[in-house]
């Protein structure tokens, strides 16, 4: 069988511009090193789903600008109860755009 293990660093860049990524709701159900290096790599134009709620990792993103749309059934921080500071500022603003988990099915 073929060895499918790989740097953090590796799988990044698989990540290329305006593609759709699904990311995991809280803190413990992403790989931050892999979420580090999308940041780190200027990847610009993804579509975010998050899994339940986007929290820390779809706010990581957003305000490193590399989100254009979020299709999410909420953007919080559970842990300590509020919206997410970057998701709040740049949806107010415009700069990222917001769509029902179902909007792409119409």
């Amino acid at each position: 069988m073929k060895d499918k293990r790989m740097t953090a660093s590796e799988a990044a860049g698989m990540i290329k511009n305006g593609m759709h990524l699904g990311v995991g709701a809280g803190m413990t159900m992403n790989p931050m090193p892999i979420v580090r290096e999308i940041i780190k790599n200027g990847i610009k134009g993804l579509t975010l789903t998050p899994v339940l709620t986007g929290g820390y990792v779809a706010d990581l993103m957003i305000g490193a600008g590399c989100v254009e749309t979020v299709q999410f059934p909420q953007i919080v921080l559970d842990e300590f109860a509020c919206l997410t500071a970057a998701f709040a500022d740049q949806r107010h603003d415009d700069r990222v755009g917001a769509a029902a988990a179902d909007d792409r099915f119409e």
